[in-house]
């Protein structure tokens, strides 16, 4: 007869293969569909001489470009107004922050607050920097002459002439 002592040792079921079209795959009508709307973009594209670099440009790329064409062409409530629209997928929001003030003021010296605010003061003094961008004997600011242009490329308008 057998020890009975210890339980036996459950198996597990090998883990079947259940079949089919795995999760997010396109069936053929999704694929015809989708094949469908590139070609129909791509003849509006070509039909209306929309140059590639456009046909890509998210909503927020084109906010920006007509941004920096408004403030290049002196329109600044324009580019303001669009400023402000854009502003929210550029910047992030400023969380709220709670402060909590500890009352160890109470309990501090007048020497030891004149210490921390003479110490406050020397920590936020701004150095003066000269015209050629020095403090002292050290260069903190790189001066140059070269034309600003804008990274991304020429702002270009209409008739193909540049703004900037």
């Amino acid at each position: 007869m057998s020890d009975m002592s210890e339980p036996p040792t459950p198996v597990e079921p090998p883990k079947r293969n259940k079949g089919g079209r795995p999760k997010g795959a396109r069936n053929k009508r999704d694929r015809a569909a989708y094949d469908a709307i590139d070609k129909v973009r791509a003849l509006i594209l070509r039909d209306h001489n929309i140059p590639k670099w456009i046909a890509v440009m998210t909503p927020r790329d084109i906010m920006m470009h007509a941004m920096a064409r408004a403030a290049a062409h002196g329109m600044w409530p324009l580019a303001a107004d669009i400023a402000a629209k854009v502003a929210p997928y550029v910047h992030p929001r400023l969380s709220q922050v709670e402060m909590n003030v500890r009352d160890g003021v109470k309990d501090l010296t007048d020497e030891e607050i004149a210490a921390q605010v003479k110490d406050l003061e020397e920590r936020s003094k701004i150095p003066d920097v000269a015209e050629d961008g020095t403090v002292g004997e050290a260069t903190v600011v790189s001066v140059s002459s070269t034309d600003r242009t804008n990274p991304d490329g020429p702002i270009i308008d209409s008739e193909g002439r540049t703004l900037n």
